[in-house]
């Protein structure tokens, strides 16, 4: 993307609006195809800032104009654009850069189903602009168009999800195999699934359960947790935490985070062991950054690792999953590796392997309300085998966007210093790429962006009560956090949206 920015045009604008339509190489290319009096020209400029079917927004180059762009309200459903540029600025981009940004804007602002333009034929440049912006060919029969020109069209473009599933052939196909082998429960698939997820995290036990939270449950219990046992967990995570800790009746203590990688912080765990004497620690690997776990296991209580967002990777030659006690995945839709719905449990000790193996499930067992159905089906398996099949180019898809987040607002960032943005890395999995807020809040940009097409979130929700322990770094967190759409089906035409509203919201509350 360009340093292309747009502002609607003001009275000031008169000499400049004026001037540029009989700049000879614009008038040739122009509607009127002729130079135009200076009072033509001032009425139309008039009636333009006064009128709600025109709309003129002048294009600038490091706050240079040099150009404007022109939309005409046919009706509220449809419009037509134009645009010129000064002749040195034509042929670098900055004309697409401007037809996109005015493009988006007014879909934003309006409820405009489409875009038309008409451009002469003989104007090669102009046609090439308008196609790279997203402007598509019509049929000259469809409609009336002067002999000499050619119609282009953009219709409203869909919106930009925050989360997108990424799936293919082999996705459709491994759920079909299980429909039509008429084994739809847990059976041979969550089996291979297992096997596969042992050897990837090279550890001796993994069971595979019903979901994310049931796996942090059955795996709490196995480590024989108990009603009245403390638990530390990062203050800034997801409430499945909190819920798998008080499931087995225990107390969830919430642990300050560290403002560089959003992870439970050490210094602060250290405290909380010796102020509450915790039978387990849950560490979250938080959007794929790896969670200081080595350090943590000093403290000499179990360590649960929750790697759902940061599976596939490796840190000091160990896998995630395998450098703790024991560790869970959740294979939610939206998680980095998707099952729809289902949990794994990856440990190296064989007896919290068969205790939860155990207790998946209730037939033929004693009663026991702890004892619930938490089994993976066979439907769920195979997408999730298929997800890990796609892993590396699933994770190498979404370090190349993060990347290129960074590098279109690394500048802005640096000079308005009212965002911040996570340090680009390869020794991390992008699994969110979530920015912090330092002069307005999460809610506010998701607000402004919404009304652009652009779905954004706040990742992670306040589970937090009162009376728990103050956390000032989990509350920036909560406030100031939004995540940007992040997975490997993102287009970088999606990927430009989400950056122009994203830096026009910045630049309205600098």
């Amino acid at each position: 993307m360009t340093q292309i920015q747009l502002r609607p045009a003001v009275p000031k604008d008169v000499d400049i609006v004026l001037r540029w339509p009989n700049d000879p190489f614009i008038s040739v290319r122009s509607a009127f195809q002729r130079e135009v009096e200076w009072t033509e020209r001032l009425n139309w400029f008039g009636e333009t800032l006064g009128s709600n079917q025109r709309q003129m927004l002048i294009i600038l180059l490091h706050d240079q104009p040099i150009g404007l762009v022109q939309f005409e309200f046919v009706h509220d459903n449809q419009c037509t654009v134009s645009i010129y540029l000064l002749p040195e600025y034509t042929g670098q981009g900055h004309g697409v850069a401007a037809l996109k940004i005015a493009c988006w804007k007014l879909f934003g602002d309006r409820p405009v189903a489409g875009i038309a333009a008409l451009i002469q034929k003989t104007n090669s440049r102009s046609i090439s602009a308008f196609q790279k912006a997203g402007f598509k060919s019509v049929d000259q029969a469809a409609v009336e168009v002067p002999p000499d020109h050619l119609a282009f069209y953009m219709e409203r473009p869909t919106e930009v999800p925050h989360n997108r599933l990424t799936w293919g052939d082999s996705e459709v196909l491994g759920v079909a195999d299980v429909v039509r082998s008429g084994y739809w429960a847990s059976g041979p698939r969550v089996a291979k699934l297992e096997t596969t997820l042992a050897h990837m995290a090279n550890v001796k036990s993994v069971v595979c359960v019903a979901s994310g939270l049931s796996a942090l449950r059955l795996l709490l219990l196995g480590l024989g947790i108990k009603p009245g046992d403390k638990v530390l967990i990062p203050a800034y995570s997801c409430v499945a935490l909190a819920n798998a800790v008080l499931a087995c009746g225990a107390a969830p203590v919430p642990v300050e985070i560290a403002p560089d990688d959003w992870n439970i912080d050490v210094r602060a765990t250290k405290d909380a062991v010796y102020e509450n004497r915790p039978k387990a620690i849950i560490a979250v690997n938080t959007f794929g950054l790896p969670s200081s776990v080595e350090s943590i296991q000093q403290f000499e209580v179990p360590v649960v690792e929750d790697c759902s967002h940061g599976f596939g990777l490796t840190v000091n030659g160990v896998s995630l999953g395998g450098r703790s006690a024991a560790a869970i995945l959740s294979f939610s839709a939206t998680k980095l590796v998707g099952g729809g719905q289902g949990g794994a449990i990856l440990s190296s000790s064989p007896a919290v392997g068969k205790f939860v193996e155990s207790w998946r499930d209730y037939n033929d067992k004693p009663p026991d309300g702890k004892r619930l159905n938490e089994k993976m089906t066979d439907l769920e398996a195979a997408l999730a085998q298929c997800q890990l099949n796609r892993l590396a180019e699933m994770i190498a898809a979404r370090y190349v966007l993060a990347k290129r987040y960074h590098d279109l607002l690394v500048e802005e960032a640096s000079h308005t210093g009212s965002f911040r943005l996570p340090n680009i890395s390869e020794d991390r999995i992008w699994y969110r790429y979530a920015v912090e807020m330092r002069t307005a809040s999460a809610q506010s940009v998701i607000d402004s962006l919404g009304r652009l097409g652009v779905r954004t979130a706040i990742p992670v929700t306040d589970w937090r009560s009162t009376g728990m322990p103050l956390c000032p770094v989990s509350d920036r967190a909560y406030h100031g956090l939004v995540s940007l759409p992040l997975y490997p089906t993102l287009t970088q035409d999606e990927q430009d949206r989400v950056v122009h509203a994203f830096l026009a919201f910045v630049r309205e509350h600098a």
